[in-house]
């Protein structure tokens, strides 16, 4: 999963790896990481932020350190429900899985 932020030059966000600092990539920088990994985009869903000032700051600080990436519990997924949560947001997936369930 990666988060996507702002409609004209959007930012995106990821994190993967054991033990490594987030990824953002900006529009062409996430075209290529599509082409040089293989991946598509399954979905999109727009996600509501009523305290975009606080998910700003949740994203900051989950992006000046390393990620602890431990597969179910600690991943991909559950990078972008902090940032989102604390934003206000409700979202986030019951089994943490992306390909398993549907973001809602």
């Amino acid at each position: 999963m990666l988060l996507k932020v702002g409609d004209g030059g959007p930012f995106y966000f990821h994190v993967a790896g054991p033990y490594m600092r987030p990824h953002f990539m900006r529009e062409l920088g996430f075209r290529r990481y599509l082409r040089e990994n293989r991946k598509t985009v399954l979905s999109q869903r727009s996600v509501k932020i009523t305290r975009p000032d606080a998910a700003q700051f949740k994203l900051d600080q989950l992006m000046s350190k390393k990620w602890l990436w431990l597969m179910a519990p600690n991943n991909c997924a559950s990078f972008l429900e902090e940032v989102v949560q604390a934003g206000g947001s409700t979202a986030g997936l019951y089994l943490n899985c992306p390909t398993l369930e549907r973001f809602k």
